[in-house]
Protein backbone atom coordinates (compact mmCIF):
# COMPACT_ATOMS: atom_id res chain seq x y z
CA UNK A 1 0.00 0.00 0.00
CA UNK A 2 1.38 3.39 -0.96
CA UNK A 3 0.69 6.36 1.25
CA UNK A 4 1.51 8.85 -1.47
CA UNK A 5 2.51 12.44 -0.86
CA UNK A 6 1.19 14.09 2.29
CA UNK A 7 -1.06 17.14 1.83
CA UNK A 8 0.54 20.59 1.91
CA UNK A 9 1.06 22.02 5.38
CA UNK A 10 -1.29 24.80 6.41
CA UNK A 11 0.84 27.79 7.59
CA UNK A 12 -2.06 29.01 9.74
CA UNK A 13 -1.34 26.16 12.17
CA UNK A 14 1.41 28.29 13.72
CA UNK A 15 5.19 28.11 13.44
CA UNK A 16 5.90 25.41 16.03
CA UNK A 17 3.30 22.92 14.84
CA UNK A 18 4.05 23.75 11.22
CA UNK A 19 7.80 23.23 11.79
CA UNK A 20 7.08 19.96 13.55
CA UNK A 21 4.90 18.72 10.69
CA UNK A 22 7.60 19.67 8.15
CA UNK A 23 10.12 17.63 10.16
CA UNK A 24 7.71 14.66 10.33
CA UNK A 25 7.13 14.92 6.59
CA UNK A 26 10.92 14.89 5.97
CA UNK A 27 11.33 11.84 8.22
CA UNK A 28 8.57 9.95 6.41
CA UNK A 29 10.18 10.66 3.04
CA UNK A 30 13.80 10.08 4.17
CA UNK A 31 15.33 7.20 2.24
CA UNK A 32 16.84 4.67 4.60
CA UNK A 33 20.31 3.43 3.80
CA UNK A 34 22.02 0.50 5.44
CA UNK A 35 24.91 1.12 7.79
CA UNK A 36 28.06 -0.79 6.85
CA UNK A 37 30.46 -1.75 9.63
CA UNK A 38 33.78 -2.93 8.21
CA UNK A 39 35.59 -5.86 9.82
CA UNK A 40 38.54 -3.63 10.73
CA UNK A 41 36.20 -1.67 13.03
CA UNK A 42 35.18 -4.70 15.08
CA UNK A 43 36.35 -4.57 18.69
CA UNK A 44 37.86 -8.04 18.52
CA UNK A 45 39.34 -8.81 15.12
CA UNK A 46 42.60 -10.69 15.71
CA UNK A 47 42.81 -12.33 12.29
CA UNK A 48 42.34 -9.22 10.13
CA UNK A 49 44.18 -9.83 6.90
CA UNK A 50 44.38 -8.60 3.34
CA UNK A 51 42.23 -10.62 0.97
CA UNK A 52 44.13 -12.00 -2.05
CA UNK A 53 46.43 -8.93 -2.37
CA UNK A 54 43.41 -6.79 -3.28
CA UNK A 55 43.93 -4.06 -0.68
CA UNK A 56 40.64 -5.17 0.90
CA UNK A 57 40.68 -6.53 4.44
CA UNK A 58 38.59 -9.04 6.32
CA UNK A 59 38.70 -11.35 9.30
CA UNK A 60 39.82 -14.83 8.32
CA UNK A 61 37.52 -17.32 10.00
CA UNK A 62 39.81 -20.33 10.44
CA UNK A 63 37.30 -22.51 12.33
CA UNK A 64 33.59 -22.90 12.88
CA UNK A 65 32.83 -20.96 16.05
CA UNK A 66 35.31 -18.14 15.36
CA UNK A 67 33.65 -14.83 16.24
CA UNK A 68 34.15 -11.10 16.40
CA UNK A 69 32.41 -8.50 18.55
CA UNK A 70 31.31 -4.96 17.89
CA UNK A 71 29.55 -2.42 20.09
CA UNK A 72 28.01 0.81 18.84
CA UNK A 73 25.53 3.44 19.90
CA UNK A 74 21.94 3.22 18.70
CA UNK A 75 21.64 6.65 17.12
CA UNK A 76 18.50 8.57 16.28
CA UNK A 77 18.94 7.36 12.69
CA UNK A 78 17.51 4.02 13.76
CA UNK A 79 13.77 3.69 13.64
CA UNK A 80 13.28 2.01 17.03
CA UNK A 81 10.14 -0.05 17.28
CA UNK A 82 10.80 -1.69 13.91
CA UNK A 83 12.76 -4.79 13.06
CA UNK A 84 16.46 -4.38 12.28
CA UNK A 85 17.93 -6.41 9.42
CA UNK A 86 21.51 -7.65 9.66
CA UNK A 87 23.42 -9.13 6.72
CA UNK A 88 26.96 -10.50 6.73
CA UNK A 89 29.33 -9.36 3.97
CA UNK A 90 31.87 -12.08 3.22
CA UNK A 91 33.95 -13.88 0.59
CA UNK A 92 35.98 -17.04 0.18
CA UNK A 93 38.95 -18.33 -1.78
CA UNK A 94 36.85 -21.30 -2.91
CA UNK A 95 35.07 -21.39 -6.25
CA UNK A 96 32.93 -24.41 -5.37
CA UNK A 97 29.33 -23.16 -5.50
CA UNK A 98 28.10 -26.22 -3.61
CA UNK A 99 29.84 -24.92 -0.46
CA UNK A 100 27.87 -22.89 2.08
CA UNK A 101 28.60 -20.73 5.09
CA UNK A 102 26.13 -19.97 7.87
CA UNK A 103 26.61 -16.93 10.07
CA UNK A 104 25.21 -16.46 13.56
CA UNK A 105 24.59 -13.06 15.11
CA UNK A 106 23.92 -12.57 18.80
CA UNK A 107 23.08 -9.20 20.32
CA UNK A 108 22.62 -7.43 23.63
CA UNK A 109 21.36 -3.89 24.21
CA UNK A 110 22.77 -2.08 27.23
CA UNK A 111 21.51 1.22 28.62
CA UNK A 112 23.59 3.78 30.50
CA UNK A 113 24.42 2.66 34.07
CA UNK A 114 23.48 -0.94 33.25
CA UNK A 115 26.04 -3.71 33.80
CA UNK A 116 27.76 -4.81 30.58
CA UNK A 117 27.34 -8.43 29.56
CA UNK A 118 28.07 -10.62 26.56
CA UNK A 119 25.86 -10.59 23.49
CA UNK A 120 23.69 -13.64 24.14
CA UNK A 121 20.32 -13.03 22.48
CA UNK A 122 19.71 -14.80 19.17
CA UNK A 123 18.09 -13.08 16.23
CA UNK A 124 14.32 -13.38 15.95
CA UNK A 125 14.92 -14.54 12.37
CA UNK A 126 18.33 -16.25 12.07
CA UNK A 127 20.58 -15.90 9.03
CA UNK A 128 20.27 -18.94 6.78
CA UNK A 129 23.07 -20.72 4.90
CA UNK A 130 24.62 -18.78 2.03
CA UNK A 131 26.15 -20.43 -1.06
CA UNK A 132 29.55 -19.54 -2.45
CA UNK A 133 29.16 -17.53 -5.65
CA UNK A 134 32.78 -17.79 -6.83
CA UNK A 135 36.36 -17.39 -5.75
CA UNK A 136 36.79 -13.98 -4.08
CA UNK A 137 33.33 -12.87 -5.18
CA UNK A 138 31.53 -10.49 -2.86
CA UNK A 139 28.77 -12.33 -0.99
CA UNK A 140 26.02 -10.85 1.16
CA UNK A 141 24.19 -13.33 3.35
CA UNK A 142 20.43 -13.57 3.62
CA UNK A 143 19.35 -11.17 6.34
CA UNK A 144 18.56 -12.01 9.93
CA UNK A 145 16.28 -9.88 12.07
CA UNK A 146 16.64 -8.28 15.50
CA UNK A 147 13.02 -8.08 16.62
CA UNK A 148 11.44 -4.71 17.27
CA UNK A 149 11.58 -3.17 20.72
CA UNK A 150 14.96 -4.81 21.48
CA UNK A 151 16.65 -1.46 22.15
CA UNK A 152 16.16 2.29 22.48
CA UNK A 153 17.95 5.39 21.21
CA UNK A 154 21.11 5.90 23.23
CA UNK A 155 21.55 2.20 24.06
CA UNK A 156 24.83 0.52 23.21
CA UNK A 157 24.19 -2.48 20.96
CA UNK A 158 26.72 -5.29 21.30
CA UNK A 159 26.87 -7.68 18.34
CA UNK A 160 28.74 -10.99 18.17
CA UNK A 161 29.13 -12.38 14.64
CA UNK A 162 30.33 -15.96 14.25
CA UNK A 163 30.84 -18.53 11.54
CA UNK A 164 28.40 -21.10 12.88
CA UNK A 165 28.48 -23.79 10.19
CA UNK A 166 30.06 -24.63 6.85
CA UNK A 167 29.33 -27.23 4.21
CA UNK A 168 32.18 -28.48 2.03
CA UNK A 169 34.88 -26.09 3.21
CA UNK A 170 38.22 -27.29 4.51
CA UNK A 171 38.99 -24.22 6.60
CA UNK A 172 42.69 -25.14 6.71
CA UNK A 173 42.94 -24.51 2.96
CA UNK A 174 39.74 -22.68 1.96
CA UNK A 175 39.82 -19.13 3.32
CA UNK A 176 36.53 -17.67 4.53
CA UNK A 177 36.66 -13.93 5.23
CA UNK A 178 34.17 -11.86 7.21
CA UNK A 179 34.36 -8.43 5.57
CA UNK A 180 31.70 -6.63 7.58
CA UNK A 181 27.99 -6.36 8.29
CA UNK A 182 25.12 -4.34 6.88
CA UNK A 183 22.49 -3.04 9.31
CA UNK A 184 19.20 -1.54 8.18
CA UNK A 185 15.89 -0.86 9.89
CA UNK A 186 12.61 -1.77 8.24
CA UNK A 187 11.12 1.67 8.92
Amino acid sequence: MSIGNPPPIDPSLGPSLSDYLVEVQREINRPRKPIFIHAKDFNSAPNITEINSLGIYGVRMSAVGNFVDHIFSVSKDFNVGTNIKIEVVWCTSSANTAYTATWKVLYKATSENEVLSAADIGLGTPITADNVVGSYNLAISPYGVVNQDAFNHGDMLHLRISLSAVTGFNLATDAVFLMGILINDEG
